[in-house]
């Protein structure tokens, strides 16, 4: 305020700068004022969160002749937020939960929290439902209606709802929507093939792409998709045909003395002489199976008598059957999440990466009749109870 005036006219300006520096002194515009009045100068440019000393100044005649008390101030933060996308996991053929975190929030109250996303390719975006959220913290939202099988992507976003102006988007992220049920029980899946990640119509023969690796698996003959054939996506086998997949190497497979595991949820039609998956080259030690035989589960190493058969399959209904191989040739076959039998065979392994066929066996026989749900491929020689848990998870 100019509280005294000794000239015609005197000119009125405040002086500012960082508090506690020696940098030049900034003014602002002047004013002329011819009488005692308050008198006020809105400045820009600061830097938010920081100390600035101002004074005002009187001059005549371009000549100071009065200036006003210093004192300080602080500006306030500038206000933010700050977001990130952080993953998508995939909890059916439709749906997907979309996770995000607000990582910061400066001045503002609260945001709304959401995700955008979208068919890869398309554009026009869909929001999820709002949340919102009074300070940082992470949150997820599941979305549906997704197509099966389809590449979408996603992005974290957030809102302010106190500043005008005031959000943040994180980076873009892509996912394909093929649902693969739990594998953890086993302690080295290596390949999970799983019918309902099969994006086809029904009665269609396409290629089988395993969910770990997308390690593709190619039909001959006419191995075809059913949907929910008994509550279960499916691929149906036909032994006359023969129908069977043949996958291609990736250099993961088990090979010489290396252990392995098979784990599959099959339906059975008959009780014939059916082989679910093997591998390996027609020799002695050399391929290994995991099939049906006469009403019983067998483990098979290449070689006579060379396998482990036990237990009664039902046909007309979804079971479990396992088998497992160690490094030191000991089989063992599951039914059902039950061990029926085990035993170490004569001869050493010498698997060999050929001949990879699912529904039908290394050297071209004993072909599937029936439906297959799942089949999982390990690496290692698995426990009793990881078939077990494997059981009640699928079918209880």
């Amino acid at each position: 305020m100019l509280e005294s005036i000794d000239a015609d006219s005197t000119t009125v300006y405040f002086e500012y700068w960082p508090s506690g520096t020696s940098s030049d002194r900034t003014p602002t515009s002047g004013q002329s004022l011819t009488s005692t009045q308050e008198f006020s100068r809105g400045i820009g440019g600061l830097e938010s969160n920081t100390y600035y000393a101002v004074r005002s100044v009187a001059e005549i005649d371009g000549e100071e002749v009065n200036d006003g008390q210093t004192i300080e101030f602080k500006t306030e933060q500038q206000p933010r937020i700050a977001v990130v996308t952080d993953a998508v996991d995939v909890t059916s053929d439709t749906e997907a939960n979309l996770a995000g975190s607000i990582t910061e929030m400066v001045n503002t109250g609260e945001a709304n929290a959401l995700f955008e996303y979208r068919k890869t390719g398309t554009t026009g975006d869909t929001d999820s439902s709002p949340q919102v959220l009074t300070g940082p913290t992470s949150y997820n939202q599941t979305i549906t209606g997704l197509d099966k099988g389809a590449e979408y992507e996603m992005r974290a976003k957030a809102v302010a709802n106190d500043r005008d102006g005031v959000s943040d988007v994180g980076d873009w992220i892509s996912w394909v929507n093929t649902y693969l049920p739990d594998n953890s029980m086993f302690s080295d899946p290596i390949y999970h093939w799983w019918g309902g990640s099969i994006a086809a119509t029904d009665g269609e023969t396409v290629n089988w792409d395993d969910g770990l690796t997308n390690l593709t698996a190619t039909p001959s003959g006419s191995p075809v998709y059913r949907s929910g054939h008994s509550g279960f996506d499916a691929v149906e086998f036909s032994d006359t045909n023969p129908d069977y997949y043949s996958f291609e190497s990736d250099g993961n497979l088990p090979t010489g003395q290396s252990a392995v595991s098979f784990a599959a949820l099959v339906y059975l039609n008959g009780t014939d002489d059916e082989t679910i998956v093997g591998y390996g080259a027609p020799n002695s030690d050399e391929a290994i199976s995991m099939s049906v035989r006469q009403s019983s589960v067998s483990m098979s190493i290449k070689g006579s008598n060379r396998d482990v058969t036990a237990g009664s399959p039902s046909t007309g209904q979804w079971i479990t059957v396992g088998g497992s191989a160690s490094s030191a040739s000991e089989l063992a076959v599951y039914l059902n999440g039950v061990q029926k039998s085990s035993s170490t065979v004569n001869g050493t392994l010498n698997l060999q990466d050929t001949n990879r066929k699912i529904g039908y066996r290394y050297d071209n026989i004993e072909p599937m009749d029936g439906y297959l749900g799942e089949l999982i491929i390990s690496g290692a020689d698995e426990a009793e109870t990881a078939f077990s848990d494997y059981h009640t998870d699928r079918l209880g």
